[in-house]
């Protein structure tokens, strides 16, 4: 999986996550703990990597925590902000 390359992003104090896409103008918003899993994604790292880690750190059974990211990933390809490779 990889980002759209049209996606920016910022994290503002509040620790939400803003996106614009600039082929089309719409933005985004991620907030709670799909911040940490966004971050982790846009640095390359393999959704079972990024679920060991925050499922580690967070004190969170991996088969919860895969639940969540499941549908928060399928968000993001719904919205055509990440694509499969």
């Amino acid at each position: 999986m990889h980002l759209k390359e049209s996606i920016i992003f910022k994290k503002n104090v509040s620790g939400e996550i803003s996106l614009l896409d600039l082929d089309t103008n719409k933005m985004y918003s991620i907030n709670g703990m799909a911040t940490e899993f966004w971050e982790k994604l846009s640095q390359q790292m393999s959704v079972e990597e990024i679920l060991k880690v925050m499922s580690k750190d967070k004190n969170i059974p991996l088969r919860l925590l895969r639940k969540e990211a499941d549908v928060f990933l399928r968000d993001l390809r719904k919205f055509n902000i990440l694509k499969s490779k």
